[in-house]
């Protein structure tokens, strides 16, 4: 579905030439102010329109969120996902879903659509050891995936048959997931599943072993028959292998057009992302005039420094940000969901909102909400002990500060991040083994800190979930976060 059309020029282009000939302009100003009218009447018909489907199409306008759950109720659905882009996917699979209940493929695209993960799906009674009998047969090594099959002439090429019933590890060979080049393209195997493991309790590592009875978590009870292992890498956070990497001297040139806009006025000036995609900016970042300075959804390899107008920051993460605005009234810098390692307002108000600080906090005056400051908090670069003003809740601090900091809802319970060093990958990324009271520590339940409009934790939580009512009774899904689902496995040709 298209946007709307510029209606009032269609009317005036609708008209004669010769009075178009003749308009001094006022004709087509008359004409605009229909056309604004008819634009209105048009955008809300088209809504209309879409407010019937509860899909995502590939353009156009989309139905409202409140609809959502009304599809739902139709289609007997019970809505988990956090995200709206996922609460569509689950009305618009509810059918088929159904139809394939109970399979793996199911499992795979509930991961996928409720969460936004692409997970590798493994069942927990095919790592479970059990013991060979005579007389069983032996599966040809084609319906695991291996190709050409080992010779079972040869003793040393028999014990790597995919199909054996061997809980021994073979010492001899090192085993992982690897890629075949074949003649129709990769195909991904287990190679040397009956080898000593490359990465132990990862996606990869086939061994079997004894039934683990205790309660399934990230790290435990996952060599089961009634478990389903969902294994996931951790979410990139700001620093995605896969980004534009630009110098910031370079920002307003004609072929960055389509990633960024720059608004630049007497009173503001803008830079925002617009592509949709991670944009790293390089070189030096100096904000030196005296008015309102707004930045969104960029990452930074080097320090933001405004000095005499005040800082609006926005999905932003900075390994250090200076703001040198004075006073107690106008925040000197005013973040929301943001990543710094070193953040500072020695002479003025800090405003925070879903921000993560690694390491030191300096202010004046301070007000946060919903953020996790990993480091110290303190009112200048001398005082070795917190000290500052202002006001703080539903946030991690190290320690309850001094001085007339009103606390509200604060912990000083320590987050498990993934990486804690600033432009790693997954950096400030809550680990499953973080305690509930930072997961789920903010205001409205969601986790604390930077990530928290991407819903990290609550996606992870949706996807076990919505599995309860698409898996055999009984069985009982973890998802497991794997770092080596980062990168690709190692190509073998054959």
């Amino acid at each position: 579905m298209s946007t709307a059309p510029d209606n009032g020029q269609v009317l005036y282009d609708l008209l004669p030439a010769i009075y178009r000939e003749k308009d001094n302009g006022d004709l087509q100003a008359y004409l605009d102010a229909y056309g604004e009218l008819f634009d209105a009447i048009e955008r809300t018909l088209d809504q209309k329109l879409a407010d019937n489907f509860p899909d995502t199409p590939d353009e156009g306008i989309i139905c409202q969120d409140w609809l959502l759950p009304y599809f739902a109720k139709l289609l007997d659905a019970r809505l988990v996902s956090p995200h709206a882009a996922g609460r569509r996917d689950e009305i618009s699979h509810a059918v088929s879903w159904r139809q394939r209940k109970g399979s793996t493929s199911v499992v795979e695209d509930i991961a996928e659509s409720v969460g936004g993960m692409e997970v590798e799906v493994q069942e927990g009674w095919q790592r479970v050891a059990t013991t060979a009998r005579i007389g069983m047969p032996l599966l040809p090594a084609v319906n695991f995936g291996v190709s050409p099959a080992p010779d079972m002439e040869i003793p040393s090429e028999a014990a790597r048959h995919p199909g054996l019933l061997a809980a021994t590890v073979d010492l001899r060979y090192l085993s992982r997931v690897i890629k075949q080049q074949t003649g129709c393209g990769e195909a991904k195997v287990q190679g040397n599943p009956h080898g000593v493991p490359c990465f132990p309790g990862g996606y990869d590592d086939a061994t079997r072993r004894t039934v683990d009875l205790r309660t399934p978590s990230w790290s435990q009870g996952h060599h089961h028959p009634k478990r389903i292992l969902l294994y996931a890498p951790p979410a990139p956070g700001y620093f995605s292998e896969v980004r534009h990497e630009i110098h910031w001297k370079d920002r307003a040139k004609p072929e960055f057009a389509k990633l960024i806009e720059i608004i630049d006025s007497e009173k503001r000036y803008l830079v925002r992302n617009i592509s949709g995609q991670p944009i790293h900016f390089i070189g030096q970042v100096k904000l030196l005039k005296a008015k309102d300075y707004t930045l969104e959804g960029f990452s930074f390899g080097t320090t933001i420094s405004c000095k005499l107008g005040r800082l609006f920051l926005k999905d932003v993460a900075a390994p250090k940000v200076v703001a040198q605005y004075d006073g107690p009234l106008a925040p000197s810098l005013s973040a929301k969901g943001c990543l710094f390692r070193d953040v500072t307002t020695a002479t003025g108000l800090m405003r925070l909102e879903y921000c993560t600080v690694l390491r030191k906090t300096i202010a004046e005056w301070i007000e946060a909400s919903d953020c996790i400051f990993l480091g110290i908090l303190q009112k200048d670069h001398l005082h070795a002990v917190p000290s500052l003003s202002g006001c703080i809740r539903y946030s991690r601090l190290p320690v309850m500060p001094l001085g007339v900091v009103s606390l509200f809802h604060c912990t000083t319970d320590k987050p498990i991040f993934f990486q804690d060093d600033y432009g790693e990958y997954a950096c400030a990324v809550l680990h499953p083994a973080t305690l509930d009271s930072i997961k789920h520590g903010a205001e409205d339940g969601g986790e604390m800190g930077c990530y928290h409009d991407r819903r990290y934790v609550l996606r992870g939580e949706a996807i076990i979930d919505k599995l309860t009512d698409f898996l055999p009774v009984g069985l009982e899904a973890v998802l497991v976060p794997d770092m080596n689902l980062v990168c690709a496995p190692p190509i073998v040709e054959i």
